[in-house]
């Protein structure tokens, strides 16, 4: 990995915990959903958007498939995350991390 990659990824990291850590909505299988998402996104080498699969996430967050969506929907909402469902069992639901208050889609 090269270290612009590792620097973006700290600070994707930490702005997480200093804005998740003041938000009283958000508990352990958020943290645990995210933290997943992350080390997703860490080995896809930083790229946007992360292309992962519902089941995939859930597995390495330990939570339940149900946990899992309330948690995604709940870090979509509060903007923590863009996500857009694939509806597909063939193709992976598409991720967009935020950081710096910079919602990066493709349209932005």
């Amino acid at each position: 990995m090269r270290p612009e990659q590792w620097e973006l990824f700290l600070t994707v990291h930490a702005e997480f915990y200093d804005k998740a850590e003041k938000d009283p909505t958000l508990g352990p299988a958020h943290f645990a959903v995210y933290n997943a998402l992350l080390r997703q996104w860490l080995d896809v080498a930083c790229q946007l958007p992360l292309e992962t699969f519902g089941r995939i996430t859930a597995s390495m967050a330990k939570v339940s498939m149900r946990n899992y969506y309330r948690c995604i929907r709940d870090l979509h909402d509060r903007g923590y995350l863009h996500y857009v469902s694939s509806h597909d069992t063939y193709i992976g639901s598409r991720i967009y991390l935020k950081w710096r208050g910079l919602g990066l889609r493709p349209e932005e």
